[in-house]
């Protein structure tokens, strides 16, 4: 079955014709590559059509991209900021208790998140005359700050694809 395929494909090649096999957007997009078989105007005419069924794909190519990013960067951020937690109750005791003494499982309440993102955004964290803690609390801010701008156009990407026709 896969040989009767295959001659066609190639028989078809060979002798200039198109096989029957061939998709019709396929068919569309070589006619306009090749200017002697289409005038421009034909050209416009069937990329304004192909377009659509391109914008969809093309937004759930980027919905899938921006999905599996925001669930590595989701992972990296867990793993941050436990190391930030970790290292601000061993080397800046005074600073993780005022946080509510923070953990990423077991105390991790509603009080102590809102402590913690208002401490990373007021960049309180600048004070510590520790340039590693410093670092790794930029760095948590940043992976914040990215992920929540990347929900956001997950958002926005979700009810655009649902408003096509």
């Amino acid at each position: 079955m896969a040989g009767i395929g295959r001659r066609a494909e190639v028989s078809a090649a060979t002798s200039g014709r198109r096989s029957r096999f061939e998709p019709s957007i396929f068919r569309t997009f070589s006619a306009c590559s090749d200017r002697r078989r289409a005038s421009a105007p034909e050209c416009w005419r069937s990329g304004r059509s192909a377009s659509r069924g391109n914008m969809a794909e093309s937004l759930a190519i980027a919905f899938i991209v921006l999905f599996a990013f925001q669930g590595v960067g989701t992972v990296t951020y867990l793993f941050m900021i436990s190391r930030l937690f970790s290292r601000l109750k061993a080397s800046h005791t005074p600073v993780w208790e005022s946080l509510g003494s923070p953990s990423l499982i077991l105390n991790n309440s509603l009080q102590n998140n809102r402590l913690v993102l208002g401490w990373l955004w007021r960049k309180e964290y600048s004070e510590l005359r520790d340039p590693t803690t410093v670092d790794l609390a930029q760095t948590v801010r940043t992976f914040l700050v990215t992920l929540l701008a990347n929900f956001a156009l997950l958002l926005v990407l979700f009810f655009v694809s649902n408003a096509l026709p």
